[in-house]
């Protein structure tokens, strides 16, 4: 049921995302020790919120020792912090919270950027339009700098951090040599057709940055996540939701823009090849507001979903054994993503509705989902 304000015409909410992200490191966008980024939180139905907030704090006061705020991340390193955030999660979905995650490899998101700057139909001619609208290509193509690239994929990095065009430029070079004494002609010559204008490409959007203060960190590769949180609340909540983040000094501005962008522009739905849509002008998606996570109990629930996917990704990467309790945590949202796959393996089961996403390499994701799946079948026995 959607309620409409009689006054102004605007469906009023009837459920609220609190969402908070992890593993943000700006425009550093390699680092070794933090490999993924997340965004994520909690669906609750205004109804609800006084119960769930109730019981947050209940949990927190029997685990508490003294702390001002428990944080996931330190929760994470010891059993019994573990033990809590689990309860935690555990009783927000008994109480019909519904937990959601969108996933970021970082690697990934870099080759990402790189089709996006080698791949651009506008500086380079020997792309067709059609594959700005081919996320499938897309990918494709970002999978192939992801096995293909090495030390290349670095070098790029610092390179688009610095917005040094003539480094770009010596990077895509760099890449059509490896190419092609690799024996991959076809890929170098793709690549070759950029380098006319590719310091023009870089120039452009310093320029376009530097020109509006507002977007102060938007070269972060990180911002694609905030505008796949706003279109999965517009296209995918059946109910009209507010959006309600983590305060954050250096996001938030950025988080605004994206949101106003989407929302007071006029309603308009862009189609890609696969059937995905961006959705203009938004109905569903009400509001964007903030608030501290040391007097909003659900937006610290937030954060230990998040650190406990957070560790379950960490410690598959690097092999390591994983908590049941880190498991458990990672499957209230990670494990929607699995099961997702599940029924579009087995077309006999009935769909899984999305509610979550990921941007990941096939290894990455091959790695991950695999662990938790032998993870979750070792718990039940």
């Amino acid at each position: 049921m959607v309620i409409v304000n009689a006054f102004t015409s605007v469906p009023q909410s009837t459920h609220t995302l609190y969402c908070d992200e992890t593993g943000s490191t700006g425009s550093r966008f390699l680092d070794p020790a933090q490999p993924t980024f997340a965004e994520g939180g909690w669906f609750i139905a205004h109804e609800h919120r006084r119960a769930t907030m109730d019981a947050i704090v209940q949990i927190e006061k029997r685990y508490k020792s003294g702390a001002t705020e428990l944080k996931g991340a330190s929760l994470a390193k010891s059993p019994r912090g573990q033990a809590m955030m689990r309860e935690v999660c555990e009783t927000l979905g008994k109480l019909r919270a519904v937990a959601y995650i969108y996933v970021v490899e970082k690697r990934y998101a870099v080759c990402s950027k790189i089709v996006e700057t080698f791949f651009d139909p506008l500086y380079n001619p020997r792309i067709p339009n059609s594959d700005t609208w081919d996320p499938p290509k897309r990918q494709s193509d970002a999978q192939f700098f992801y096995e293909n690239g090495g030390s290349l994929i670095e070098d790029f990095t610092e390179a688009y951090r610095l917005m040094d065009a003539p480094a770009v430029k010596r990077n895509a070079e760099k890449w059509i040599a490896h190419l092609t004494a690799a024996g991959l002609d076809e890929d170098a010559y793709r690549i070759a057709g950029v380098l006319a204008k590719i310091e023009d490409e870089i120039c452009t959007e310093r320029r376009h940055t530097a020109a509006d203060k507002t977007l102060s960190g938007i070269d972060s590769l990180n911002l694609p996540i905030v505008a796949e949180v706003f279109q999965f609340v517009e296209q995918q909540c059946p109910f009209p939701c507010d959006i309600v983040h983590d305060q954050s000094a250096s996001f938030e501005p950025i988080y605004r823009y994206f949101f106003n962008l989407f929302t007071n522009a006029k309603p308009a739905v862009l189609e890609m090849k696969d059937g995905r849509r961006i959705r203009y002008g938004f109905e569903n998606a009400i509001s964007l507001s903030f608030e501290d996570s040391k007097m909003q109990p659900l937006i610290r629930a937030t954060d230990y979903a998040l650190a406990g996917a957070r560790m379950f990704i960490q410690l598959t990467i690097e092999e390591k054994p994983i908590p049941a309790d880190v498991t458990r945590i990672a499957f209230g949202n990670l494990g929607s993503i699995l099961l997702k796959a599940y029924t579009y393996m087995h077309p006999s089961l009935d769909e899984m509705p999305a509610l979550s996403g990921h941007m990941a390499s096939n290894e990455w994701s091959g790695k991950v989902f695999r662990r938790l799946d032998v993870e979750l079948k070792d718990a039940m026995l």
